[in-house]
């Protein structure tokens, strides 16, 4: 399996924001749970949205 490319990932790691936003919103979680799932999302893509070329 190769890496996603630098688009994709940022792609993915937008998706997961608004699904957390939303789940949050629903109160599913609280945003602390939010913020830890988030900085999962991170490491399995290895970036954060800033940090990604075009």
């Amino acid at each position: 399996m190769t890496n996603p490319s630098p688009k994709t990932r940022r792609y993915i790691y937008r998706l997961v924001n608004a699904g957390l936003a939303v789940v949050v919103l629903y109160g599913v979680i609280n945003g602390e749970q939010s913020a830890a799932f988030l900085l999962v999302a991170n490491a399995a893509l290895g970036l954060a949205d800033a940090n990604v070329d075009e």
